[in-house]
């Protein structure tokens, strides 16, 4: 995947879908393409395309963990748009051929772990994690400050 602008804008254009659907926040959008970019230059991008729209995303870093002597694929957004969710594919479902993808990625980038996050009431997304072996290893919290 190259990360050309017309490419970066497609999956900004999902991510704003995620971010309204779910977040509900203000996304800084060059930032936003900026990861995006990185992710597609350094790090793990697939997607999933219907009749030439963007309709899935999973992106995600590859880094060294700040401890422990192994390579982590750290996912930083995976989503899938609500007009294909349950759509099946020939590799199963968007949502876990998205995840398939990764975890390929992350394995041919010599990863040793691969870290996802979903939304606390996504019992979509944690049911899924299960049944592709993953464990929930901790919590984040978060407050906003002024």
């Amino acid at each position: 995947m190259n990360g050309d602008d017309a490419t970066v804008e497609k999956i900004a254009v999902l991510l704003r879908m995620f971010n309204d659907e779910y977040v509900k926040a203000s996304i800084h959008e060059e930032r936003g393409k900026a990861v995006i970019r990185e992710c597609i230059t350094n790090g793990i991008c697939h997607v999933h395309v219907v009749a030439g729209v963007v309709a899935g995303v999973i992106l995600g870093h590859v880094v060294d963990h700040p401890f422990l002597d192994q390579k982590v694929a750290s996912e930083v957004a995976w989503y899938v748009h609500p007009i294909v969710r349950g759509m099946r594919t020939e590799h199963g479902g968007v949502g876990t051929h998205l995840l398939e993808l990764f975890e390929a990625s992350a394995k041919e980038r010599g990863c040793n772990v691969i870290a996802m996050s979903t939304l606390a009431n996504s019992t979509i997304a944690t049911t899924l994690m299960k049944k592709h072996g993953y464990t929930a290893s901790e919590t984040s919290w978060y407050k906003g400050v002024k």
